[in-house]
């Protein structure tokens, strides 16, 4: 597996109606099956969930000024689910008062850093602040005192 691999089948993916093909099995391409970790055989529905979710996971990980025109041109964004991939990323430069052109380039620069991000290792966790905890405690003695 290679990222050039992952790219071209990145591309293949975001042609047409990008996640929300009929033929998404059939669309995924060896590289991301792998990469997304798509068994053999999986139904229909559960391969969608599954590459849905993992392109989801990766996107947000993506710098904010790529992570709109890659999500759109794949298809993810709820908003952005049209025919063709040219509709896709004209609704992101309506919505975001830029050039088709300018979208356009941060797409493709962002597909060159999902395939990446898809690549690399997985992150062991969220990352969290860690959390002091204070507890006070008290103590209490009663003394009596002889009548």
């Amino acid at each position: 597996m290679n990222r050039s691999g992952v790219l071209a089948d990145l591309k293949f993916l975001a042609r047409g109606e990008g996640v929300h093909a009929a033929n998404l099995a059939e669309r995924l391409g060896p590289h991301l099956q792998s990469v997304l970790a798509v068994p053999e055989g999986e139904s229909s529905p559960a391969i969608r969930a599954r590459v849905m979710t993992g392109l989801g996971a990766a996107v947000a990980r993506l710098p904010e000024t790529v992570q709109a025109s890659v999500a759109a041109g794949l298809g993810l964004a709820p908003q952005a689910q049209k025919w063709f991939l040219g509709e896709r990323l004209s609704w992101v430069a309506d919505a975001d008062g830029y050039s088709a052109k300018t979208i356009r380039r941060r797409y493709l620069e962002g597909l060159e850093l999902l395939a990446d991000v898809l690549m690399a290792p997985a992150p062991a966790g969220p990352e969290v602040d860690p959390v002091d905890f204070w507890c006070p405690s008290v103590s209490l003695e009663l003394v009596s005192e002889p009548p």
